[in-house]
């Protein structure tokens, strides 16, 4: 894009209509700063039809809102490609690609291995009869160790 045009040489920078009578002369308007108008115009058409493209558009002469237009479906398609990268919250990480690698790098893979661990243990023990379903037994299980002072925890089906 070309750099912005000077504005035409007078006093205020500003175009003004002479008087022949009062012997006042209009703003001279020199080849400089029409060529200079002139590139501005082209470049600014050219970075437009650029747009057009990029959206993938034809210039039509018959419609005036091909820029607008165009701008809408260049964004339109870059929210889609990004919604198509993204999670969304609503899916509560159901749309994570891979799960075992996102695990592993939230440093929680130990953690998973050791619930599985757990639920197998529990299903040998006969405490949980159906592993994909984990239904439990209506007994109980008793831990023991440091903290846990012989607490009983109840199953419920």
């Amino acid at each position: 894009m070309k750099d912005i045009i000077a504005p035409i040489d007078s006093e205020d920078g500003l175009f003004h209509d002479g008087d022949p009578a009062g012997d006042v002369r209009g703003t001279v308007v020199y080849a400089q700063w029409l060529n200079a108008m002139q590139g501005a115009v082209i470049d600014t058409q050219t970075e437009q039809k650029n747009i057009l493209a990029a959206a993938g558009m034809q210039p039509n002469l018959a419609q005036n809102n091909q820029l607008a237009e165009a701008i809408k479906g260049l964004i339109q398609q870059l929210q889609e490609e990004n919604s198509s990268q993204s999670l969304l919250k609503r899916n509560n990480g159901a749309d994570i690609p891979h799960k075992t690698a996102f695990v592993a790098n939230l440093g929680l893979k130990d953690i998973v291995e050791r619930a599985q661990n757990a639920q197998d243990y529990l299903v040998k023990s006969g405490i949980i009869h159906d592993k994909a379903n984990n239904v439990r037994n209506t007994q109980r299980l008793r831990f023991q160790g440091e903290g846990a002072q012989g607490s009983d925890i109840y199953f419920w089906e």
